[in-house]
């Protein structure tokens, strides 16, 4: 997938590679035995950009796809395979997902080495890329329902705004950044 993806790419300067979240935890039993930083491994190689959230990624909580962002080994199974994951070179992409450290679990705060208690967006709600002097903006969505069918201990600490919402604020900011074009990478089920 990803030769063909490099040979998409060679046709046109102007690509930039999105997903719409659900990139791990809903996958093979091969790739879950290992945590699923295969997944993570194989959309580097993709050449993956940006992604949505999606509600799979959450599935072994938001500390766990910290990790998988930043890198390094498991906190309970440590490196299976005797190297620590090198973290997702793309970006996560939340723009309607926020983190509040004093609801969630101290543990996972520390092990995600959150120390500030402000509350926060759990990523960054857009990334903007440039195609030939035409800015673009991304924004990125996860179904508000996701707690309802994730683990709860999954999401605590977690607040889910409506998707509308998180969107129209999101496109104004992108608005006055002189973006010109946007896109929603939303997952929705």
């Amino acid at each position: 997938l990803a030769t063909h993806i490099a040979r998409l790419r060679a046709t046109n300067p102007n690509t930039v590679v999105v997903s719409a979240g659900d990139n791990f935890g809903g996958t093979p039993l091969l790739s879950s035995l290992f945590h699923d930083e295969a997944s993570v491994e194989a959309l580097n190689l993709m050449g993956l950009e940006v992604s949505a959230v999606g509600n799979h990624e959450l599935d072994e909580g938001w500390w766990e796809l910290y990790r998988m962002t930043k890198g390094g080994c498991h906190p309970i199974d440590g490196c299976q395979d005797g190297t620590p994951l090198d973290g997702a070179t793309f970006t996560y992409l939340s723009a309607n997902i926020s983190l509040d450290p004093r609801r969630a679990d101290p543990a996972r705060l520390a092990a995600a080495g959150i120390a500030d208690t402000s509350p926060r967006p759990l990523f960054v709600p857009y990334a903007i890329k440039e195609f030939e002097g035409v800015r673009v903006g991304f924004i990125g969505l996860t179904l508000q329902a996701a707690p309802k069918i994730i683990m709860p201990e999954a999401t605590k600490g977690l607040t889910f705004t409506p998707e509308s919402e998180a969107a129209n604020a999101t496109a104004a900011l992108l608005r006055q950044r002189g973006v010109d074009a946007m896109v929603v990478v939303m997952h929705e089920g």
